[in-house]
């Protein structure tokens, strides 16, 4: 499995149109890649990552070649949204898990649990 890490900044005051962009235009682009099996995308701040999961290098190549991906980008970038530069990079897995049972994360009956949680198991 490859693991690719996107890194930006969203411009003040605009971080509700980056999540339109993200939840309308990016992940159902994702979910069209061949060879993609996630994406989880995070924030801090004014700082964001997409985390997407490849399951091997020519599956990184072929969405780095997509048109689809490749209209995508350019929509973000011409969209004002970003600030600063951005930032890829790819790497190889090296160990641990993915949990089929977790909930989807964002969907309006999920509910995000913290290691102190009790319910966490």
């Amino acid at each position: 499995m490859i693991l690719q890490i996107w890194r930006t900044e969203v411009q003040t005051g605009r971080a509700t149109d980056y999540e339109h962009f993200a939840m309308t235009r990016s992940l159902p682009m994702f979910r069209r890649q061949s060879g993609c099996r996630g994406v989880l995308l995070a924030e801090h701040s004014g700082e964001r990552i997409a985390i997407t999961l490849w399951e091997d290098q020519e599956a990184v190549a072929r969405l780095e070649e997509s048109a689809d991906y490749l209209q995508t980008v350019r929509a973000l970038l011409d969209s004002g949204i970003l600030q600063g530069d951005q930032a890829t990079r790819v790497y190889g897995a090296a160990a641990g898990f993915l949990d089929p049972q977790m909930p989807l994360i964002g969907s309006p009956t999920s509910q995000l649990l913290r290691p102190e949680d009790d319910s966490v198991q």
